[in-house]
Protein backbone atom coordinates (compact mmCIF):
# COMPACT_ATOMS: atom_id res chain seq x y z
CA UNK A 1 0.00 0.00 0.00
CA UNK A 2 1.22 3.37 -0.64
CA UNK A 3 -0.36 6.87 1.44
CA UNK A 4 -1.30 8.45 -1.45
CA UNK A 5 -3.28 11.81 -1.58
CA UNK A 6 -3.70 12.87 -5.25
CA UNK A 7 -7.31 13.96 -6.61
CA UNK A 8 -7.85 10.86 -8.44
CA UNK A 9 -7.18 8.60 -5.25
CA UNK A 10 -9.30 10.48 -3.26
CA UNK A 11 -12.38 10.01 -6.48
CA UNK A 12 -11.48 6.17 -6.09
CA UNK A 13 -11.59 6.45 -2.40
CA UNK A 14 -15.04 8.13 -2.35
CA UNK A 15 -16.39 5.14 -5.17
CA UNK A 16 -15.18 2.44 -3.13
CA UNK A 17 -16.77 3.71 -0.07
CA UNK A 18 -20.48 3.85 -1.78
CA UNK A 19 -20.22 0.83 -3.12
CA UNK A 20 -19.30 -0.84 -0.14
CA UNK A 21 -22.16 1.20 1.69
CA UNK A 22 -24.26 0.17 -1.14
CA UNK A 23 -23.57 -3.65 -0.53
CA UNK A 24 -24.26 -3.41 3.18
CA UNK A 25 -27.78 -2.36 2.45
CA UNK A 26 -28.35 -4.85 0.07
CA UNK A 27 -27.23 -8.23 1.39
CA UNK A 28 -28.16 -9.64 4.79
CA UNK A 29 -24.87 -10.44 6.03
CA UNK A 30 -23.79 -12.51 9.07
CA UNK A 31 -21.04 -11.64 10.63
CA UNK A 32 -19.63 -14.96 10.73
CA UNK A 33 -18.58 -16.35 6.92
CA UNK A 34 -19.44 -20.11 5.44
CA UNK A 35 -17.34 -20.01 2.08
CA UNK A 36 -14.44 -22.21 1.47
CA UNK A 37 -12.16 -22.56 -1.29
CA UNK A 38 -9.46 -25.73 -2.53
CA UNK A 39 -6.66 -26.28 -4.69
CA UNK A 40 -3.75 -28.40 -5.25
CA UNK A 41 -0.40 -26.62 -5.22
CA UNK A 42 0.45 -27.59 -8.07
CA UNK A 43 -2.67 -25.47 -9.81
CA UNK A 44 -1.31 -21.89 -8.38
CA UNK A 45 0.52 -19.61 -10.03
CA UNK A 46 4.31 -20.01 -9.08
CA UNK A 47 6.84 -16.85 -9.26
CA UNK A 48 9.59 -19.59 -8.62
CA UNK A 49 9.15 -22.71 -9.43
CA UNK A 50 10.63 -25.56 -6.64
CA UNK A 51 12.52 -28.53 -8.02
CA UNK A 52 11.23 -30.63 -7.49
CA UNK A 53 7.84 -29.36 -6.67
CA UNK A 54 5.44 -30.85 -3.81
CA UNK A 55 1.95 -31.01 -3.94
CA UNK A 56 -0.63 -30.90 -1.39
CA UNK A 57 -3.66 -29.27 -0.93
CA UNK A 58 -4.46 -25.48 -0.41
CA UNK A 59 -7.77 -24.74 1.92
CA UNK A 60 -8.79 -21.09 1.74
CA UNK A 61 -11.53 -20.83 4.86
CA UNK A 62 -13.62 -17.30 4.74
CA UNK A 63 -13.72 -16.67 8.85
CA UNK A 64 -15.34 -12.88 10.01
CA UNK A 65 -16.88 -10.57 7.38
CA UNK A 66 -14.07 -7.89 7.55
CA UNK A 67 -17.32 -5.52 6.10
CA UNK A 68 -20.12 -6.15 8.84
CA UNK A 69 -21.61 -3.41 10.72
CA UNK A 70 -20.04 -4.77 14.20
CA UNK A 71 -17.39 -3.02 13.03
CA UNK A 72 -18.41 0.38 12.09
CA UNK A 73 -18.17 2.17 15.58
CA UNK A 74 -14.26 1.48 16.39
CA UNK A 75 -13.33 2.44 12.30
CA UNK A 76 -15.42 5.72 13.03
CA UNK A 77 -14.00 6.08 16.10
CA UNK A 78 -10.39 5.68 14.82
CA UNK A 79 -11.07 7.34 11.42
CA UNK A 80 -9.79 4.21 10.34
CA UNK A 81 -10.08 2.48 6.63
CA UNK A 82 -13.30 0.59 5.87
CA UNK A 83 -11.35 -1.95 4.50
CA UNK A 84 -9.98 -3.83 7.73
CA UNK A 85 -7.85 -6.95 6.51
CA UNK A 86 -4.70 -5.61 7.62
CA UNK A 87 -6.00 -5.62 11.09
CA UNK A 88 -7.43 -8.59 11.13
CA UNK A 89 -5.13 -10.37 9.26
CA UNK A 90 -2.93 -9.57 12.64
CA UNK A 91 -5.17 -10.51 15.61
CA UNK A 92 -5.87 -13.48 13.35
CA UNK A 93 -2.09 -14.50 13.66
CA UNK A 94 -1.69 -13.71 17.06
CA UNK A 95 -5.02 -15.47 18.33
CA UNK A 96 -3.25 -18.80 16.72
CA UNK A 97 -0.09 -18.20 18.26
CA UNK A 98 -1.76 -18.33 21.59
CA UNK A 99 -2.63 -22.08 21.34
CA UNK A 100 0.61 -23.06 19.75
CA UNK A 101 4.34 -23.94 21.19
CA UNK A 102 7.19 -24.21 18.49
CA UNK A 103 6.91 -28.22 18.29
CA UNK A 104 2.92 -28.12 17.28
CA UNK A 105 0.67 -27.80 14.03
CA UNK A 106 -2.14 -25.85 14.10
CA UNK A 107 -5.51 -28.18 13.93
CA UNK A 108 -7.69 -26.72 10.97
CA UNK A 109 -11.07 -27.50 13.12
CA UNK A 110 -9.52 -25.94 16.23
CA UNK A 111 -8.06 -22.94 14.12
CA UNK A 112 -11.32 -21.92 12.21
CA UNK A 113 -13.05 -22.21 15.29
CA UNK A 114 -11.34 -19.74 17.21
CA UNK A 115 -10.75 -17.58 14.16
CA UNK A 116 -14.53 -17.55 13.30
CA UNK A 117 -15.27 -16.37 16.97
CA UNK A 118 -15.81 -12.63 16.62
CA UNK A 119 -16.01 -11.76 20.63
CA UNK A 120 -12.40 -13.24 20.29
CA UNK A 121 -10.91 -11.68 17.36
CA UNK A 122 -12.46 -8.05 17.85
CA UNK A 123 -11.39 -7.01 21.29
CA UNK A 124 -7.52 -7.60 19.64
CA UNK A 125 -8.39 -5.74 16.53
CA UNK A 126 -9.49 -3.10 18.48
CA UNK A 127 -6.07 -3.16 20.01
CA UNK A 128 -4.33 -3.36 17.18
CA UNK A 129 -6.14 -0.04 15.38
CA UNK A 130 -6.17 1.61 18.30
CA UNK A 131 -1.99 1.10 17.85
CA UNK A 132 -1.59 1.59 14.25
CA UNK A 133 -3.93 4.86 14.33
CA UNK A 134 -1.94 6.40 16.94
CA UNK A 135 1.06 5.78 15.54
CA UNK A 136 -0.49 7.68 12.53
CA UNK A 137 -1.52 10.73 14.39
CA UNK A 138 2.09 11.13 15.80
CA UNK A 139 3.84 10.99 12.20
CA UNK A 140 1.33 13.30 11.41
CA UNK A 141 2.35 15.87 14.08
CA UNK A 142 5.78 15.49 13.71
CA UNK A 143 5.46 16.09 10.21
CA UNK A 144 2.66 18.89 9.81
CA UNK A 145 3.79 20.71 7.27
CA UNK A 146 3.07 17.56 4.60
CA UNK A 147 -0.78 17.52 6.39
CA UNK A 148 -1.74 21.13 5.79
CA UNK A 149 -5.33 20.57 5.26
CA UNK A 150 -8.10 18.69 7.49
CA UNK A 151 -8.89 16.61 4.33
CA UNK A 152 -5.53 15.49 4.17
CA UNK A 153 -5.14 14.72 7.57
CA UNK A 154 -8.08 12.18 7.48
CA UNK A 155 -6.88 10.68 3.96
CA UNK A 156 -3.81 9.51 5.87
CA UNK A 157 -5.94 8.32 9.03
CA UNK A 158 -8.16 6.32 6.43
CA UNK A 159 -5.77 4.68 3.88
CA UNK A 160 -5.14 1.03 3.93
CA UNK A 161 -2.75 -0.47 6.24
CA UNK A 162 1.03 -0.96 4.56
CA UNK A 163 3.42 -3.39 4.78
CA UNK A 164 5.66 -1.58 7.65
CA UNK A 165 2.70 -0.91 9.71
CA UNK A 166 1.84 -4.70 10.41
CA UNK A 167 5.62 -5.29 10.72
CA UNK A 168 5.89 -2.60 13.72
CA UNK A 169 3.02 -4.25 15.66
CA UNK A 170 4.39 -7.64 15.12
CA UNK A 171 7.96 -6.54 16.11
CA UNK A 172 7.45 -3.50 18.57
CA UNK A 173 4.35 -2.80 19.71
CA UNK A 174 2.99 -6.33 20.81
CA UNK A 175 4.62 -6.75 24.07
CA UNK A 176 3.41 -3.73 25.52
CA UNK A 177 -0.60 -4.69 24.81
CA UNK A 178 -2.93 -6.11 26.97
CA UNK A 179 -3.33 -9.86 26.98
CA UNK A 180 -1.64 -13.00 27.63
CA UNK A 181 1.79 -13.27 26.30
CA UNK A 182 2.74 -14.87 23.04
CA UNK A 183 5.71 -16.47 21.72
CA UNK A 184 6.20 -14.03 18.79
CA UNK A 185 8.65 -16.55 17.03
CA UNK A 186 5.68 -18.59 16.14
CA UNK A 187 4.30 -15.61 13.67
CA UNK A 188 6.27 -14.32 10.55
CA UNK A 189 5.30 -11.86 7.64
CA UNK A 190 5.43 -13.32 4.03
CA UNK A 191 5.53 -9.98 2.01
CA UNK A 192 5.46 -8.69 -1.50
CA UNK A 193 8.72 -6.97 -1.97
CA UNK A 194 7.44 -2.98 -2.77
CA UNK A 195 11.23 -1.77 -4.23
CA UNK A 196 9.71 -1.26 -7.69
CA UNK A 197 6.93 0.85 -5.93
CA UNK A 198 9.02 3.24 -4.61
CA UNK A 199 8.26 5.93 -6.57
CA UNK A 200 4.70 6.08 -5.89
CA UNK A 201 5.32 5.59 -2.25
CA UNK A 202 5.11 8.63 0.84
CA UNK A 203 5.64 10.06 3.65
CA UNK A 204 6.76 6.93 6.14
CA UNK A 205 6.31 4.52 3.55
CA UNK A 206 8.79 6.15 1.75
CA UNK A 207 11.10 6.15 4.26
CA UNK A 208 10.90 2.73 5.27
CA UNK A 209 10.79 1.54 1.84
CA UNK A 210 14.27 1.64 2.50
CA UNK A 211 14.84 -1.85 3.79
CA UNK A 212 13.77 -3.60 0.94
CA UNK A 213 16.49 -2.26 -1.32
CA UNK A 214 18.98 -5.09 -1.30
CA UNK A 215 15.86 -6.92 -2.68
CA UNK A 216 15.98 -5.47 -5.72
CA UNK A 217 13.36 -5.03 -8.44
CA UNK A 218 12.47 -2.66 -11.50
CA UNK A 219 11.67 1.33 -10.71
CA UNK A 220 8.32 1.91 -11.45
CA UNK A 221 7.21 -1.29 -12.02
CA UNK A 222 4.69 -3.27 -10.69
CA UNK A 223 5.51 -5.60 -7.15
CA UNK A 224 2.66 -8.15 -8.49
CA UNK A 225 3.99 -8.66 -11.82
CA UNK A 226 6.64 -11.41 -12.83
CA UNK A 227 8.65 -8.92 -14.86
CA UNK A 228 9.49 -6.36 -12.54
CA UNK A 229 12.13 -8.77 -11.08
CA UNK A 230 15.01 -10.00 -12.70
CA UNK A 231 16.16 -13.49 -10.57
CA UNK A 232 19.46 -13.77 -12.40
CA UNK A 233 20.67 -10.70 -10.63
CA UNK A 234 19.22 -12.17 -7.01
CA UNK A 235 16.40 -10.07 -7.53
CA UNK A 236 13.37 -11.37 -4.67
CA UNK A 237 9.98 -10.77 -5.47
CA UNK A 238 8.99 -12.21 -1.75
CA UNK A 239 10.67 -11.21 1.06
CA UNK A 240 9.67 -13.83 4.57
CA UNK A 241 9.97 -11.44 7.97
CA UNK A 242 11.02 -13.26 10.93
CA UNK A 243 10.73 -11.61 14.20
CA UNK A 244 12.09 -13.34 17.09
CA UNK A 245 14.47 -14.23 18.11
CA UNK A 246 16.03 -11.29 16.41
CA UNK A 247 14.04 -9.67 13.18
CA UNK A 248 14.86 -10.66 10.20
CA UNK A 249 14.31 -10.28 6.42
CA UNK A 250 15.39 -13.26 3.95
CA UNK A 251 14.27 -13.96 0.28
CA UNK A 252 13.03 -17.65 0.11
CA UNK A 253 16.12 -18.94 -1.04
CA UNK A 254 18.20 -17.31 1.73
CA UNK A 255 15.38 -19.23 4.17
CA UNK A 256 16.15 -22.28 2.74
CA UNK A 257 19.75 -21.98 2.44
CA UNK A 258 20.24 -21.86 6.20
CA UNK A 259 21.60 -24.97 7.76
CA UNK A 260 18.44 -25.14 10.38
CA UNK A 261 15.46 -23.29 7.89
CA UNK A 262 13.27 -22.24 10.46
CA UNK A 263 9.86 -20.95 9.11
CA UNK A 264 7.40 -20.07 11.13
CA UNK A 265 3.77 -21.80 11.65
CA UNK A 266 1.50 -18.76 11.11
CA UNK A 267 2.18 -16.90 8.23
CA UNK A 268 0.68 -13.12 7.95
CA UNK A 269 0.44 -12.85 4.11
CA UNK A 270 0.27 -10.08 1.54
CA UNK A 271 -1.89 -11.10 -1.21
CA UNK A 272 -0.99 -7.39 -3.24
CA UNK A 273 -3.93 -5.27 -1.98
CA UNK A 274 -5.42 -7.93 0.43
CA UNK A 275 -3.58 -9.28 3.85
CA UNK A 276 -4.91 -13.06 5.34
CA UNK A 277 -3.06 -15.48 7.77
CA UNK A 278 -1.49 -18.67 6.39
CA UNK A 279 -0.47 -22.18 8.91
CA UNK A 280 0.27 -25.35 7.96
CA UNK A 281 -2.59 -27.77 9.18
CA UNK A 282 -0.85 -31.03 8.66
CA UNK A 283 -1.82 -34.04 6.62
CA UNK A 284 -4.89 -33.23 5.08
CA UNK A 285 -7.87 -36.02 4.77
CA UNK A 286 -10.94 -34.64 3.04
CA UNK A 287 -12.21 -31.00 2.91
CA UNK A 288 -15.49 -30.88 1.24
CA UNK A 289 -14.89 -28.18 -2.04
CA UNK A 290 -11.66 -29.69 -3.41
CA UNK A 291 -11.75 -33.80 -2.55
CA UNK A 292 -8.22 -33.94 -1.75
CA UNK A 293 -7.15 -36.78 0.77
CA UNK A 294 -3.59 -37.30 2.50
CA UNK A 295 -1.62 -34.61 1.26
CA UNK A 296 0.50 -31.60 3.11
CA UNK A 297 -2.25 -29.22 3.83
CA UNK A 298 -1.51 -25.24 3.85
CA UNK A 299 -4.94 -23.18 5.46
CA UNK A 300 -5.69 -19.41 4.52
CA UNK A 301 -7.81 -18.09 6.77
CA UNK A 302 -9.16 -15.05 4.86
CA UNK A 303 -11.79 -12.40 6.03
CA UNK A 304 -14.44 -11.65 2.81
CA UNK A 305 -16.01 -13.85 1.22
CA UNK A 306 -14.03 -13.08 -1.63
CA UNK A 307 -11.07 -16.08 -3.73
CA UNK A 308 -7.75 -15.58 -3.32
CA UNK A 309 -6.72 -18.81 -4.86
CA UNK A 310 -5.71 -16.75 -8.59
CA UNK A 311 -4.28 -14.14 -9.72
CA UNK A 312 -1.07 -12.44 -7.81
CA UNK A 313 -2.69 -13.18 -4.81
CA UNK A 314 -2.06 -17.02 -5.57
CA UNK A 315 1.95 -16.05 -6.12
CA UNK A 316 1.94 -15.39 -2.53
CA UNK A 317 -0.10 -18.93 -1.41
CA UNK A 318 2.38 -20.70 -3.30
CA UNK A 319 5.73 -19.18 -2.03
CA UNK A 320 4.02 -20.00 1.64
CA UNK A 321 3.41 -23.56 0.12
CA UNK A 322 6.71 -23.94 -0.95
CA UNK A 323 8.32 -22.14 2.07
CA UNK A 324 7.12 -25.10 3.91
CA UNK A 325 7.33 -28.25 1.53
CA UNK A 326 10.72 -28.36 -0.22
CA UNK A 327 12.59 -31.92 -0.42
CA UNK A 328 15.70 -31.13 -2.13
CA UNK A 329 17.61 -28.13 -3.33
CA UNK A 330 14.97 -25.44 -4.75
CA UNK A 331 15.61 -23.15 -6.92
CA UNK A 332 18.11 -20.11 -6.51
CA UNK A 333 17.59 -16.74 -7.79
CA UNK A 334 19.60 -18.17 -11.52
CA UNK A 335 18.30 -21.52 -11.42
CA UNK A 336 15.70 -22.42 -14.50
CA UNK A 337 13.39 -25.62 -14.02
CA UNK A 338 14.12 -28.38 -16.79
CA UNK A 339 11.19 -29.58 -19.58
CA UNK A 340 9.79 -32.82 -18.66
CA UNK A 341 10.80 -32.77 -14.46
CA UNK A 342 7.85 -33.90 -12.91
CA UNK A 343 6.61 -32.81 -9.53
CA UNK A 344 6.80 -35.11 -6.16
CA UNK A 345 3.56 -35.75 -5.64
CA UNK A 346 2.00 -36.58 -1.73
CA UNK A 347 -0.33 -39.04 -2.18
CA UNK A 348 -3.15 -36.88 -3.96
CA UNK A 349 -6.45 -38.12 -5.83
CA UNK A 350 -6.44 -38.02 -9.65
CA UNK A 351 -6.99 -34.62 -11.00
CA UNK A 352 -10.46 -36.32 -12.49
CA UNK A 353 -11.56 -36.87 -8.20
CA UNK A 354 -11.33 -32.87 -8.00
CA UNK A 355 -13.92 -30.69 -7.62
CA UNK A 356 -13.93 -27.24 -9.56
CA UNK A 357 -13.11 -24.10 -6.99
CA UNK A 358 -17.05 -23.12 -6.39
CA UNK A 359 -17.54 -19.22 -7.92
CA UNK A 360 -17.77 -16.65 -4.87
CA UNK A 361 -20.64 -14.68 -4.81
CA UNK A 362 -20.53 -11.26 -6.04
CA UNK A 363 -18.42 -8.63 -3.63
CA UNK A 364 -18.03 -5.25 -3.68
CA UNK A 365 -14.69 -3.92 -5.11
CA UNK A 366 -13.37 -2.90 -2.09
CA UNK A 367 -13.30 -6.40 -0.44
CA UNK A 368 -11.15 -7.88 -3.65
CA UNK A 369 -8.59 -4.99 -2.52
CA UNK A 370 -7.82 -4.14 1.27
CA UNK A 371 -4.31 -2.09 0.22
CA UNK A 372 -2.39 -1.52 -3.19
Amino acid sequence: PSHRMSAEDDALRQALEASLATFRQEQAQSVVLSSTHAKRRSELLSWMEPHPLVDGAVLQINTINQFHSVFGAMIRSFGAPSSICGFLAVANALLLARDLTAEQTPSLETATARLKDSSAVTPLVHQIMERIQTSRQRYMAEHQPSFPTAAARKAYLSDWVANYEISDVLRNEWDSMEGPPIDLSLIGFLRFNEWPERNSAKHEELARLEEMRRFGGKSGGDKGLLESFDRGRGESMFVLERFRPVRSLATPWEVQAEANAAVPPILVLDLNGHFAVAAMVGEHRGFAPGGLEQAPALAIFNTTDGAYLSGSAALCVSQAFDLYHHESEDLGPSDEVGEGDEPAVAALPDAGTLQPEPVAPPVPPSSAECGL
